[in-house]
């Protein structure tokens, strides 16, 4: 449990720090007990203990008594007490706590502690502060870092919705209560929180990808990019693929244990289960080489690398399927499997006014258009399929954000 700083909150379970100094700090005082002329209560106070951090606070203990007539109590007149100073030698002075007494005095301090150590520092000014629970203060610290996902609960509706489902966490509901209650929920509101959800992590990942292009590392893209939103391999294909694994074994080691095939990413075929085959490289991986006679050029070695590595990968995967299979936990089939290449970008074509070279476009398109079983995309083709599903998603969007409106016409029956 931590302390979170909310200026000008009044809730009920807040706490109102004053300062005094720039080492100390009141804080409201705390009723132990009190009845019609009688008052038993604790003044407590924060301190910046430099000595001893963790002994931050203390306090005054106020047993008091008015009369029938009288409306203040003595510490309320600023009235003379009697304090420990005023215990002479061969004296004592005796205050007994009840039970009820004792667990009020400890709740108020154990707060207080807890509140102390999330502090930092005694404030300026008079300040409240709420305790929030490790889930609140994850979303705030989310909403804090991210600004999309702030920006997503800006809406009035998305905002209510998420009001409702982190009351219903706080309540302690299931898995399955959840569901039925976000069954019950108006479908306009579900398609809007899922619109906004889905644009939100459409422009996280356009962000990602746009932030680091000049990246080089092919682990990166990998690990941090395309494992990160798996989803934008599977736009590449035309029935539901999903991704099986990465870095995943598919054979080809010799009898000394040597080699061995392994590819960066398998998708499979939610209906059919057959796998594809994904090799990845970097977007600054060049796709084509030098100029050949004049009005053709010549592929890379990294393009007709990766090219014969799939294939490869693919191949190996049929001589061993029986064994791959038997070894799996989950059921995978291998009928002619698709293979991807994802490498390059189609920047690498333009000429220094950004124009595209025909030469340099038509030997690429040639040469993946009549490549069997292998599909090459670049990654700025990648972005821009995002991109579109972005621009698909916000007009989809807007359309159930139109208010429902009743069209009168002055025409009566009018068939136009």
């Amino acid at each position: 449990m931590k302390a979170i700083l909310f200026n000008q909150s009044h809730d009920d379970d807040s706490i109102v720090v004053s300062p005094t100094s720039r080492q100390s700090a009141n804080t409201e005082t705390v009723t132990l007990k009190s009845g019609p002329m009688m008052r038993f209560s604790f003044e407590p106070q924060i301190v910046e203990n430099q000595k001893e951090p963790k002994n931050a606070v203390c306090g005054t203990l106020v047993y008091e008594k008015k009369g029938k007539s009288e409306d203040l109590y003595p510490s309320e007149k600023r009235e003379e007490h009697a304090s420990k100073l005023d215990v002479k030698t061969g004296d004592y002075l005796k205050l007994s706590l009840s039970t009820s007494e004792t667990r009020a005095l400890f709740n108020a301090l154990s707060k207080l502690y807890r509140l102390s150590g999330a502090m930092d520092g005694i404030p300026s000014w008079d300040t409240s502060y709420v305790e929030v629970n490790n889930a609140s203060m994850a979303l705030l610290n989310l909403l804090k870092k991210d600004a999309s996902a702030a920006r997503m609960l800006q809406e009035d509706t998305n905002f209510e919705l998420v009001k409702e489902l982190l009351k219903l966490l706080t309540q302690g509901k299931s898995r399955e209560e959840l569901s039925r209650v976000l069954s019950n929920l108006e479908v306009d509101n579900l398609h809007q929180l899922s619109a906004s959800l889905s644009l939100e992590l459409f422009e996280r990942a356009i962000s990602d990808i746009e932030e680091n292009f000049s990246n080089t590392s092919e682990e990166f893209w990998q690990t941090k990019i395309l494992s990160k939103y798996p989803w934008i391999i599977e736009q590449l294909f035309s029935t539901p693929y999903v991704l099986f694994g990465s870095k995943m074994y598919l054979g080809g080691k010799s009898i000394e244990n040597h080699g061995g095939n392994e590819a960066d990413f398998i998708f499979r075929n939610e209906a059919t289960s057959n796998v594809a085959i994904i090799e990845i490289k970097k977007p600054d991986t060049h796709l084509l080489g030098r100029p050949y006679r004049g009005q053709s050029y010549s592929l890379s070695s990294d393009l007709s690398g990766a090219v014969n590595q799939v294939l490869s990968y693919k191949h190996s995967l049929a001589t061993e399927l029986r064994n791959l299979q038997a070894n799996s936990t989950e059921q995978f089939e291998a009928f002619n499997p698709q293979c991807i290449v994802i490498l390059g970008c189609t920047k690498e074509f333009h000429d220094e006014y950004g124009r595209p070279d025909k030469i340099k476009v038509g030997t690429f398109e040639n040469f993946r258009s009549n490549v069997n079983g292998v599909t090459i995309i670049t990654y700025d083709e990648l972005l821009t399929k995002i991109k579109r599903l972005v621009s698909l998603l916000k007009a989809t969007k807007q359309e159930t954000d139109l208010p429902d409106i009743e069209h009168e016409s002055d025409f009566g029956d009018c068939p136009f």
